[in-house]
């Protein structure tokens, strides 16, 4: 699975994307939608489509989840630094900045808050202290 865009094109993604995993469900029989780290082996992207690829493929979130923690990190970058159009903005001769620090901050505090650990994923151990989650997850590289 290959990711691409940002701003609505991400979000129409993941829509997509979430569709694929009902019509996924619905011909298999069941109520349960698979996440698309169990029905990929491989998920990458460049740029936003790289986050979102993380976000499913590393840390195996749903689309819901996915695109909520998506819409959190977009939020993190300071509007005063950004043009859309292209053009310099008045703080800067460069048409992008970004607020390093405070998107880090921001990503540890949306990871914190969706119970994401520093692994890269949501773990189940089970009695022997064997993660139980790599039993069944498919994507193996992100």
């Amino acid at each position: 699975l290959t990711l691409d865009g940002g701003g609505l094109q991400a979000i129409t993604t993941l829509n997509i994307l979430s569709n694929i995993c009902e019509a996924i469900a619905r011909k298999k029989g069941t109520t349960q939608v698979p996440s698309p780290f169990q029905l990929f082996d491989i998920i990458g992207g460049i740029g936003t489509g790289g986050w979102l690829a993380i976000l499913l493929g590393r840390y195996r979130l749903d689309i819901a989840r996915c695109m909520s923690v998506y819409m959190e990190l977009a939020k993190a970058i300071d509007p005063k630094f950004c043009t859309c159009g292209g053009r310099p903005s008045k703080s800067s001769d460069k048409s992008f900045q970004l607020e390093q620090d405070r998107l880090i901050a921001k990503i540890e505090h949306v990871l914190m808050k969706h119970d994401v650990d520093p692994y890269m994923y949501d773990r189940e151990l089970n009695e022997n202290g064997q993660d139980t989650k790599f039993e069944s997850v498919r994507c193996r590289h992100t």
